[in-house]
């Protein structure tokens, strides 16, 4: 369990979100990050859930969330680094780079 503080970065469009970071400020070495995330309340198509023990408030989509899901349960996020994802995106970057420098 992450036990650093946690910061949150949403950007809302029309409701929806378009993107959310959560970063943890302690490092971990091949670790999954878990945490605890309370439902708070769900209005519409989002739920508004607060996220580890700083109670980070985000919104999500409730398509995102397990079935069932409802205001007041807990649940738990697991962060796990998809080093393979990561790697794509870093050449497709680079060569988005490479293709405006010629």
């Amino acid at each position: 369990v992450c036990k650093g503080s946690l910061m949150c970065d949403s950007i809302s469009r029309s409701g929806q979100i378009v993107k959310i970071v959560l970063t943890c400020d302690l490092h971990h070495a091949s670790k999954d990050i878990l945490l605890k995330a309370y439902v708070d309340n769900i209005d519409g198509d989002s739920a508004r859930v607060l996220v580890g023990e700083d109670q980070v408030g985000i919104s999500v989509p409730l398509h995102l969330l397990p079935p069932g899901t409802q205001q007041g349960m807990v649940l738990r996020l697991r962060f796990t680094i998809d080093q393979a994802a990561t790697n794509a995106r870093i050449a497709a970057a680079n060569y988005k780079v490479f293709e405006l420098d010629l």
